[in-house]
């Protein structure tokens, strides 16, 4: 369920239901509004208050100039699936959600779900071998030719696909996840 959308400054009702719904405190929401809003404001400029109820996102080209995420092959993927329209565009509260979701306080299932949702390119609710092959060549900054991708996804599927169908449900990926102990440590991003 989406968060509501608030204007500067955030209210104390609102800011008490972003604590209820992300696993962040309210200090750290704070600080990623403050982020947020730097961003927005580094490219469009001072936001006054008769602009406020037309600000309402920052593109994905803003969210890579963060320096925690700018090394991040899949950055500009994160903020499609975490943008409600899918393009990328982040209003506070999927920047939020995004960040919520990779906070080293989210659980372990919060983190296996956005992993397969980060995996999932076409959004089938499977993770396929064109799903892998995409994963990699963003991996790899396209260095390998079709072949090569090929041979990896076969290899990736024939090692983690349980029931042998060439397709990664969630419940495949969500096992194999379980047997890495420090996964929910691993995929974690900080900015706060």
């Amino acid at each position: 369920m989406p968060l509501p959308f608030v204007k500067k400054p955030l209210k104390k009702a609102v800011l008490k239901e972003y604590e209820e719904m992300t696993f962040f405190t309210k200090n750290e929401i704070l600080r990623i509004y403050k982020r947020w809003a730097k961003l927005y404001e580094k490219k469009h400029g001072k936001i006054t208050d008769e602009q406020l109820e037309a600000v309402d996102y920052i593109e994905p080209a803003d969210v890579q100039t963060i320096p925690e995420l700018t090394l991040n092959p899949f950055v500009l993927r994160f903020c499609e699936i975490f943008s409600e329209n899918g393009t990328g565009n982040l209003r506070f509260d999927e920047f939020l959600n995004f960040l919520s979701s990779m906070s080293e306080a989210a659980p372990r299932e919060v983190k296996a779900q956005t992993a397969f949702r980060l995996y999932d390119f076409d959004n089938d609710g499977y993770i396929s071998a064109e799903d892998v092959k995409k994963a990699v060549n963003m991996l790899t900054d396209s260095q390998l030719n079709e072949d090569d991708l090929e041979i990896v996804a076969s290899r990736v599927l024939g090692e983690v696909d349980l029931d042998g169908d060439r397709l990664l449900s969630f419940e495949e990926l969500n096992r194999i996840l379980e047997q890495i102990p420090d996964f929910k440590y691993l995929f974690n991003i900080s900015l706060v």
